[in-house]
């Protein structure tokens, strides 16, 4: 999901975005790899000068079966402070994802050809001096 708009600034000054965000993983299936984030961003541009700059704030849960690496749950604040001067025009914006990653397991004919291709290179000869 995402939402945005585009804002202009009517004085100078600096804009300090605050959102409160909460976010988890968690499955029954231990074999799925999990990922949840949010992201939030501002993009300033200002046609007069012809300046740009690009903010953003970003944080997520996660769990990895393969590595047992396990951050399953996250909260807090997501902050931006964006320096504006009057004239700037801005676009914010924040999203969230979930995603669900299965395993692809290795075809058995990959493994048959490995095991075939070590014991071939495991019994070839040594040259003879």
């Amino acid at each position: 999901a995402s939402r945005g708009g585009t804002l202009e600034a009517l004085e100078d000054g600096m804009l300090l975005l605050t959102v409160p965000y909460s976010v988890s993983v968690s499955s029954d299936a231990p074999a799925l790899q999990l990922y949840s984030d949010v992201w939030l961003w501002a993009w300033i541009s200002n046609s007069a000068e012809g300046s740009y700059a690009g903010y953003d704030a970003y944080a997520g849960a996660w769990s990895d079966p393969y590595s047992g690496a396990v951050n399953g749950a996250d909260s807090g604040l997501l902050s931006l402070a964006l320096p504006l001067e009057a004239g700037d025009r801005f676009d914010l914006g924040a999203s969230a994802s979930v995603s669900v990653y299965a395993p692809v397991p290795l075809p058995p004919l990959a493994w048959l050809l490995g095991v075939c291709l070590a014991t071939v290179l495991g019994t070839r000869r040594a040259p003879s001096a």
